[in-house]
């Protein structure tokens, strides 16, 4: 006996599935229903599926051969210039392997202004299988789990990075929420403020101010973070947990609906950069003023000597003046000279020796040239033979630089004392050459400066110099394995004492 097989002809099955269409292999349609022939007129015969009715949302991911081989995977599918939204699953019709393919789909509208938008109405929906509804929904439900299992995923990554890049950031970096609380602050940040800050999680917005401008200079007006506009820039000086320079940034986040949302700052330390910057203004105005003089005194005379004929004993005192002055250009450029070679070979130079510290200080100073009216020095050193271990040429010229500004801060007919001292260091027994005057002195603040280059107790340039004399002697003094130590006080002088360590005379070394 024979099963009777029941077919429908093309447009009962357009009718009775009004969304479907029929394509084959290459995805060329070859029937469409009657209801998505009306809504969508391109969705014809002989258009191409990929382009009138391309796969959205998470199907958009998965080939197309791969619904065609799963029947029961939900396919999506959109029609870009009405927006309608089908959803269905993909048959094969026939037992061949090159179709043709049916996708039988209904219309996914949410609300009934979507419906009213396309023009449907309930009489073009075909009957539906509550099983395969239900069937379906679970797919899509499954799908839409494995799709925010994969955006889970991929935000936590992409927040590991973030987080990653703000720790390694060298700056501090904070961020606030719309309430103000602290939603992030890097290591940095902690390191940067250190004990301002009253625990291991920054304060909220409003008390971060308040800590802000408690350890910031009163002197120097300050907005508060939480006032500073969007993409703005601005510096504060703090003087707690230590004095130093912040280089502020402020970015404002804003939500979905365009209101505020919170801010980020970025706390940056330029205090190095804004020391360098002022040094550089320094050496400038000092470079200017130093080299100005003696150029045009050798300029000067050398027109005059070009444009007339002098009698011998004045052309001598014009020549002498300039040899003067050009004297006071080599020493300029031989200091920056030793600066820069002292940073860049790092004493690697050196050639240190045993040297007899006494008859080395009597020759430096019985050769010491005065450049205005003599002053007395007065040697107090011991007759015990004293040796230490560093380069003769870079220990006189530490020396030297000390009696230079000994002579030019001290009045005229003030004695300068040179004595050695001995004391025990961390290191062991070290010896000192401490040179003391009874000149102008200096206040606290320029103490504290004397060894910044280019810095001068005298800034208004009456006394000469180039204020890289201090830095020499330190710099010298800390290769060979010593230190300087200055003590002084307006008005009543300044002792400068160089501490090298003791080393043993030679016959007793080599025993």
């Amino acid at each position: 006996m024979s099963i009777p097989q029941y077919t429908l002809d093309a447009n009962r099955f357009a009718a009775a599935f009004p969304f479907h269409v029929v394509f084959n292999q290459a995805r060329t349609l070859l029937q469409v229903g009657e209801v998505l022939a009306r809504i969508a007129p391109d969705v014809r015969p002989g258009a191409a599926l990929d382009q009138v009715l391309p796969t959205t949302g998470s199907t958009a991911e998965v080939p197309f051969d791969e619904l065609v081989r799963q029947p029961n995977l939900v396919a999506l599918l959109k029609h870009p210039p009405s927006g309608l939204m089908l959803r269905g699953a993909v048959h094969q019709l026939g037992s061949g392997d090159n179709g043709p393919y049916v996708f039988l789909g209904s219309p996914w509208v949410p609300t009934a202004a979507e419906l009213v938008r396309l023009g449907l109405t309930l009489s073009d929906f075909a009957a539906h299988d509550a099983a395969s509804d239900v069937t379906q929904l679970a797919q899509i439900h499954r799908l839409a789990q494995d799709d925010l299992r994969r955006l889970n995923q991929l935000q936590r990554s992409q927040q590991e990075e973030l987080n990653a890049l703000l720790e390694l950031s060298p700056d501090g970096i904070i961020a606030f929420n719309r309430e103000g609380v602290v939603t992030h602050a890097n290591a940095s940040l902690r390191s940067l403020l250190g004990s301002l800050l009253p625990g291991p999680i920054p304060p909220p917005l409003a008390a971060f101010d308040n800590l802000l401008l408690a350890a910031a200079n009163p002197a120097i007006p300050c907005v508060p973070c939480s006032e500073l506009p969007d993409g703005s820039h601005d510096t504060v000086e703090l003087l707690r947990p230590r004095p130093m320079i912040l280089q502020r940034s402020a970015r404002v986040l804003h939500g979905a609906d365009g209101i505020p949302a919170g801010r980020v700052l970025y706390l940056r330390d330029v205090t190095h950069e804004t020391e360098v910057a002022r040094m550089k203004s320094e050496f400038l105005t000092t470079a200017a003023h130093e080299l100005r003089t003696p150029l045009a005194s050798v300029h000067g005379f050398t027109e005059l000597l070009l444009a007339e004929e002098f009698p011998r004993d004045i052309s001598r005192e014009m020549l002498t003046t300039m040899h003067r002055q050009s004297s006071l250009l080599v020493k300029l450029v031989n200091e920056l000279l030793d600066l820069a070679r002292i940073e860049a070979r790092a004493g690697k130079d050196l050639q240190i020796e045993l040297l007899p510290l006494v008859p080395l200080l009597q020759e430096v100073v019985e050769g010491f040239y005065l450049e205005s009216a003599p002053r007395q020095v007065v040697l107090d050193l011991s007759t015990e033979a004293v040796w230490v271990a560093a380069d003769r040429v870079k220990l006189v010229q530490a020396v030297n630089n000390v009696l230079s500004n000994a002579c030019k801060y001290s009045p005229q007919g003030n004695s300068i004392h040179v004595q050695l001292l001995v004391r025990e260091g961390r290191q062991g027994r070290e010896i000192g050459v401490s040179i003391t005057d009874q000149g102008i002195g200096m206040s606290e603040p320029q103490l504290a400066r004397i060894f910044e280059r280019f810095f001068r107790a005298d800034p208004g340039g009456a006394i000469g110099g180039t204020g890289l004399g201090m830095t020499l002697v330190k710099e010298f003094l800390e290769l060979m394995g010593g230190s300087v130590e200055v003590t002084s006080a307006l008005g009543a002088g300044t002792t400068v004492t160089l501490w090298l360590p003791a080393a043993a005379p030679p016959g007793l070394a080599q025993a």
